[in-house]
């Protein structure tokens, strides 16, 4: 992509990739085309998040992608909280309960990610 802002680090299926893009799209109100997958080196913190998350589930097809968005870079961080609410709808809930001091039963990812963009006030799990 010529143009654009890297949003996430995704480990994804290449079948999963049009379906993310459109839901992004819809939860924007814009066009899937401004999304777009790209090439990543593979990530070893991603396939461990995998392994951790699905334990004697193989990645199968996954691989390390990164998702790129053709945005004005003031709504960067809203098109990225955007792209995290599609690739992991629980995260946000995770972190503010966490921020509130509330027990959490952290749900594994249907598809491994980290940030490039700030988001939220991000935690560590302890």
């Amino acid at each position: 992509m010529s143009a654009g802002f890297p949003l996430v680090t995704v480990l994804i299926r290449p079948d999963d990739e049009p379906r993310v893009t459109a839901s992004i799209g819809d939860r924007l109100d814009a066009s899937a085309a401004l999304f777009e997958f790209a090439s990543s080196p593979e990530d070893p913190s991603l396939l461990r998040q995998w392994a951790i998350e699905h334990p004697g589930t193989p990645p199968a097809d996954r691989r390390c992608r990164v998702l790129w968005a053709r945005f004005d870079e003031a709504d960067l961080q809203r098109v990225a909280e955007a792209a995290i609410n599609v690739l992991s709808p629980h995260a946000r809930g995770e972190n503010e309960a966490i921020l509130a001091g509330r027990e959490v039963r952290v749900t594994p990812d249907e598809f491994p990610w980290y940030a490039h963009v700030p988001l939220w006030e991000l935690v560590d799990v302890p």
